[in-house]
């Protein structure tokens, strides 16, 4: 019953896991009410007032609008962080989009927010250090300012606009927190807006729409006939960005049921085969007093048939026990109601199904088990009357704690090298791109020549990289390259080295060398139908020039690995009239602190590398292996322990007989120690090998999946489960022995 429970639910816990988690997003932008049609001023920065909120009733009559809101773009930052990521409320009607609050008050708070009051988003209190209840002290710019900002792309200095002071009632999340890096964001109410619209620069100018799926196309035509001086959008797919790791979460889910329903199944089978065994024992005499074939069947069957029952409903209770740990990672953060679910569409038909396959098992093993006593001449012969009687209580019954080690061996070995191998491949930059530790951004126009002098005389930094892209002419003349699939917009990039030499990495290939060399994205080569040594041609500013693909480039820091565009500075300067420095790049000699490094450039805003968003939510499995680990180890305990109650109950006639013989306490003692050591190496060595094949398989195909260069790591804690495997295996021989040595030889042979 405990290992139907065990499984059983597993089974089912994971399977309601895998469901949860593949609808967690959707799920979050039906309760946000995520509009999916936005509607924009032609030109942000002039449009000013812009949409007059007196036309949202009107919108409300289109049909198939469920809700609208009006939102205003506020030029105001908090004064420690001079960031601005700001709206303000204008005015909403119907049901307006709403995030999820994680902290303080509710959304029913919003209309009533003060002038004095905001709401922060998670990585605003990140990086504040601070959240509900705390008040920051605000600054604001100017529309001059602002609109500087916005088209010259310059520096505007101390901000000219009003200083405030505003409390944090509350911390939210809104789909676009999960499914990417979040900016810090802020959030005004209408009391702010009305007080400080005419001081500073303001813009409610962005109109939020929520129409039913069927009607967004209709919808969107006459809100450009409302709004003749917008313009409509439908809302970006925020699940697109989620659904690689989505679906590797969800393959997670489904590979440990997978696992939980084999082992418990194999578990059960090898437990029910040794426990009908035991009960066959005496079938002879049951025969000779009249009972026929099909009746010692049925009631071998009716032992162990309520335990299938009891198992099956201690597995409803397990399963919805284990409910609260999933979804996991970034998928948890997309669940709107954490905590535990009873899902019926997949509990009820699921624990049916674990009824019906235990007592499959149950009636399989009552029918076919054929009778075994366990006599002497079965089993390994190893050795002395010792080291023999040892290893065939571990070939007899001790083979279900072979199975359990090998179960328990597999998940957990696993689990550590697929868990070790992500983190190495999110803390190690080559792996994702990156042959540098750091970077600061110089794409506003910062002083680069000081910054990148200051950089290459630090001793503790050992290369210095300028990186170079296509700012100014990107949104009037966009480079395109085609291929013979058609053509793609990119960004091209490159690369000058002041100190020392940091290349690009490339997973097949190089880095382009020749001013005709490029090295592209595999994403954007599979987009366009090319592969590296073919040609493309390429359309810049200055004109088309074609170049050879000598690499395939893994883009570091960026929401996708495979979209990358390299070439060399020749190559770059062919394309467009005037590249400029976006950044520097950094790489720290071997042996130093990056941290001690970061602080000492601080006013340079030397940030750390960040791996790419497709990498970086490998990270986002939240511990998931570890937990597949664990189960199976969980049901390696249950047969190991089952073992141990099998070689009593079974292997006490051999043992009764070799006392007999002239077997002392310490032989007995011996025997069964050396069946331990027997059943964990075999079982362990079987299963350590299997599990970090398994792991590293698994860790390849997710790596690959992203674009991302695969290393498996061999995990450290490969000793501590040997040695946790060791103690355990002295421990269960030292219990067995323990039972074995409670009766004395004569009763067992007489009841024999």
């Amino acid at each position: 019953a405990a290992l139907i429970a065990i499984g059983g639910g597993a089974t089912v816990a994971a399977v309601a896991a895998a469901r949860r988690t593949d609808t967690a997003f959707d799920r979050m932008l039906i309760a946000t009410r995520e509009p999916n049609l936005t509607v924009f001023p032609q030109v942000f920065f002039e449009f000013g007032a812009g949409f007059d909120p007196a036309l949202l009733d009107e919108v409300m009559r289109i049909e198939g609008v469920t809700g609208v809101s009006q939102v205003a773009v506020v030029a105001v930052s908090v004064a420690e962080y001079p960031s601005f990521y700001s709206i303000a409320y204008v005015d909403e009607r119907g049901d307006a989009w709403r995030p999820i609050y994680v902290e303080g008050l509710g959304p029913e708070h919003i209309a009533e927010m003060a002038a004095d009051e905001m709401l922060i988003n998670e990585a605003m209190r990140d990086l504040l250090g601070d959240g509900v209840g705390v008040t920051f002290q605000l600054q604001s710019a100017t529309s001059e300012q602002y609109i500087a900002l916005l088209t010259e792309n310059v520096e505007i200095g101390a901000p000219q606009g009003p200083t405030m002071a505003a409390r944090v009632v509350s911390v939210y999340r809104m789909p676009e927190d999960v499914s990417d890096s979040p900016d810090p964001f802020l959030v005004f109410s209408r009391a702010f807006y009305d007080a400080y619209a005419d001081a500073i620069w303001s813009c409610s100018c962005v109109l939020l729409v929520n129409a039913a799926p069927d009607a967004v196309e209709s919808v969107a035509a006459e809100l450009a006939v409302i709004y003749p001086e917008g313009s409509v959008e439908q809302s970006e797919d925020f699940g697109a960005r989620l659904a690689d790791t989505v679906s590797m979460q969800r393959r997670a889910w489904q590979l440990m049921a997978i696992a939980a329903a084999l082992a418990g199944a194999l578990t059960l089978l090898f437990t029910c085969a040794r426990f009908v065994q035991s009960v066959m024992i005496g079938d002879a005499a049951r025969q000779a007093l009249g009972l026929a074939r099909s009746e010692r069947v049925v009631g071998r069957f009716l032992i162990i048939a309520p335990s299938a029952l009891l198992g099956t409903v201690a597995a409803a209770g397990f399963a919805y026990v284990l409910s609260s740990l999933a979804p996991v990672g970034i998928t948890r953060r997309a669940e709107p109601t954490p905590g535990r679910l009873w899902d019926p569409a997949v509990c009820i038909p699921g624990l049916a199904v674990v009824l019906l396959v235990s007592l499959l098992v149950i009636g399989t093993t009552s029918v076919l088990v054929p009778r075994r006593t366990d006599r002497l001449h079965l089993g390994w012969r190893v050795g002395g009357p010792v080291a023999s009687l040892g290893s065939r209580l571990a070939s007899g019954p001790g083979r279900v704690g072979i199975a359990g080690v090998f179960l328990a061996t597999t998940g957990l070995v696993a689990a550590l090298t697929l868990d070790r191998s992500i983190d190495r491949a999110l803390t190690t930059p080559p792996l994702y791109g990156a042959d540098y530790d750091a970077t600061v951004d110089v794409s506003d126009g910062s002083d680069w020549q000081t910054a990148s002098e200051e950089l290459a005389a630090d001793p503790d930094i050992e290369a210095v990289a300028l990186g170079s892209r296509d700012l100014f002419s990107f949104t009037e003349v966009p480079v395109q390259v085609t291929g013979p699939d058609g053509s793609a917009t990119v960004e091209p990039g490159a690369r000058e080295n002041l100190k020392g030499t940091i290349s690009m990495v490339a997973t097949e290939g190089r880095a382009p060398l020749l001013p005709n060399e490029v090295a592209i994205g595999r994403a954007l080569m599979h987009e366009i139908g090319v592969d590296v040594g073919d040609r493309v041609t390429v359309t810049g500013e200055r004109g088309a020039v074609e170049f050879v693909i000598v690499g395939n480039l893994v883009n570091p820091g960026v929401d996708d690995t495979g979209g990358g565009f390299e070439v060399t500075i020749e190559g770059l300067t062919a394309l467009v009239v005037n590249p400029a420095v976006s950044g520097i790049e950094v790489r720290f000699a071997a042996g130093t602190n990056h941290a001690d490094v970061i602080e000492r450039h601080g006013e340079l805003d030397l940030a750390p590398v960040r791996p790419p968003s497709e990498v970086a939510n490998m990270g986002e499995l939240g511990g998931l292996p570890g937990r597949v680990g664990q189960l199976l180890a969980l049901l390696g305990i249950a047969a190991l322990i089952n073992a141990v109650v099998v070689t009593v109950a079974v292997g006490r006639r051999q043992v009764a007989i070799h006392r007999a013989l002239g077997f002392t306490s310490a032989q007995v003692l011996g025997a069964h120690l050396w069946q331990s050591v027997l059943v964990m190496v075999a079982g362990g060595a079987v299963g350590g090998v299997a599990g970090f094949i398994v792991g590293r398989a698994i860790h390849r195909e997710l790596v690959n999946n992203v674009g991302a260069i695969a290393q498996t790591v061999t995990p450290g804690e490969l000793g501590a489960v040997a040695i946790s495997a060791i103690v355990a295996a002295l421990v269960a021989g030292f219990l067995t022995s323990a039972l074995a040595l409670r009766r004395r030889p004569g009763a067992v042979l007489r009841a024999e």
